[in-house]
């Protein structure tokens, strides 16, 4: 499976206060502690809505996300308090006025939806112990999951991701060439393994190679203090730098499983609707009985 950057799209949303172009890496940034607060952060929340009902909707909604594994012991009540509330919004001239209740509405760990993405298809995994490492943009998350429980002692994050990549590109450009890509130029030439400067081509699969091993020192560097037994877990490695980073990984789990998806950032949303829907069908079993 290629390493693939996800291309920017933009939304333009009417809420209360203003009306936005959403693009994450301006309005979300999620280095910033208080990352899930901002404006720009509803602003998403309600892009994904309109996206998901693009005919309007005006009525209570289930919701399930996440926080990562350092921020949601911490942060898991404010978040949940920012959106248990009635939303009202406009997006492309349609109103919708959404319900959040806390009944209705799940924040889990962000492994955690990798864990039930790969469980889903591995029902035989559900009573096993499962290490989860979701590498991400910025950061990368881990956590062992035990019948269907995650194991606080075993969580853990680093500074490791797709921009580990993208920095040690940029570095490489702007000492060999003087060059100064901006972000989405960036993006394209890494997908492309190469980067087109005035009439030809400069070979990027070099120094890709040089940020993907220094990426994955550290997260295995950083894995065996938290999981000291790797040798008996199970291991899914997904998000949306697992591309990237699963090759060289496999040298030190080669038991490892990396999650197939045409669109590795959509791992984790997978199994945040997995978990609503077999959440749902419990419920309606259960009231029916």
């Amino acid at each position: 499976m290629d390493g693939r950057f996800p291309t920017e799209k933009e939304c333009s949303l009417q809420s209360e206060k203003a009306v936005m172009s959403v693009k994450p890496e301006n309005h979300v940034d999620t280095q910033k502690m208080t990352w899930f607060s901002e404006e720009g952060y509803r602003m998403l929340l309600y892009s994904a809505i309109a996206a998901a009902f693009p005919d309007g909707y005006c009525k209570p909604l289930r919701l399930c996300t996440g926080l990562p594994v350092n921020d949601f012991k911490k942060h898991r009540t404010k978040l949940e308090k920012i959106l248990n509330r009635k939303h009202h919004f406009v997006a492309n001239g349609i109103e919708y006025d959404i319900l959040l209740r806390q009944r209705s509405t799940v924040v889990m760990p962000q492994p955690y939806g990798l864990y039930v993405s790969a469980v889903i298809e591995r029902s035989e995994w559900s009573d096993q112990l499962v290490g989860v490492l979701d590498i991400g943009s910025y950061t990368s998350d881990w956590t062992i999951v035990e019948n269907l429980k995650v194991r606080e002692f075993a969580n853990g994050g680093a500074a490791v991701g797709v921009w580990t990549i993208v920095n040690e590109v940029k570095a490489f450009l702007h000492e060999q060439l003087g060059a100064t890509p901006g972000t989405q130029d960036l993006l394209n030439s890494i997908n492309a393994g190469k980067y087109r400067h005035f009439d030809h081509d400069i070979d990027l699969s070099g120094v890709i190679r040089i940020g993907t091993m220094k990426g994955t020192e550290r997260l295995v560097e950083h894995l065996s203090d938290s999981w000291r037994d790797s040798g008996n877990l199970r291991i899914v490695v997904g998000g949306g730098g697992s591309s990237f980073f699963a090759k060289s990984l496999s040298i030190t789990y080669p038991h490892a499983v990396v999650l197939d998806s045409c669109e590795p950032f959509m791992n984790i949303v997978e199994g945040y609707y997995t978990y609503l829907a077999r959440s749902n069908e419990t419920e309606k079993v259960a009231s029916s009985a």
